[in-house]
């Protein structure tokens, strides 16, 4: 009987053990699941604020392509809203880039190609610091231009920038106009590759 008693008290006991063991891996388990729970929810927030933000990245991308072409290794951004020129040379800045210089006779056809049939735009040539001598907004000067026929004329003595007026024939299409009128406005930077 006394090897009874001492079995059944060491059942007992390890019965105990394995109680307290079940008990405590069951707490460390709860506190686990709790905690692996609480990632997965903070995981689940990150996630859905970062697909969020690739959604706002996604649509600010599709805004700023809007309206660049990319010719000669450069790229070029034919606005659709209207500014005066000093307005249209601030706005070209702040994208990068800088009102159009047109360097060659390809740069003239390109951009006439790209704006025929639409609204005037501004370039980015001035004669505003001196009447006659027309510059670039790189401070170049002008050396050849496609200017329209009778132009420049600096009618009623106030016109001292330039658009290209799309309607006009390719190689003789700008036309010297007042600064403070709104036009569309073409920008230029160079491709980063």
């Amino acid at each position: 009987t006394t090897l009874y008693r001492l079995a059944t008290v060491c059942l007992g006991l390890l019965c105990a053990v394995l109680l307290t063991i079940i008990i405590a891996l069951s707490v460390n388990y709860t506190g686990v699941t709790e905690s692996l729970s609480q990632a997965n929810s903070r995981m689940k927030n990150e996630l859905d604020w970062l697909k969020m933000e690739n959604d706002s990245l996604q649509t600010k991308i599709k805004i700023l392509n809007r309206g660049w072409v990319f010719f000669s290794c450069k790229c070029y951004y034919f606005s659709i809203d209207e500014k005066n020129w000093k307005d249209s040379h601030t706005a070209c800045k702040k994208q990068g880039a800088d009102l159009v210089i047109i360097n060659n006779r390809e740069e003239q056809e390109f951009i006439w190609r790209q704006t025929k049939g639409n609204k005037n735009k501004w370039i980015g040539l001035t004669d505003a610091s001196m009447e006659g001598i027309w510059m670039w907004v790189d401070g170049s000067r002008l050396t050849t231009g496609y200017w329209d026929d009778n132009q420049p004329n600096n009618q009623n003595g106030i016109q001292d920038c330039v658009v290209a007026d799309p309607k006009s024939h390719s190689f003789q299409n700008w036309n010297d106009l007042d600064c403070n009128s709104s036009w569309q406005r073409i920008c230029e930077t160079q491709a980063v590759f």
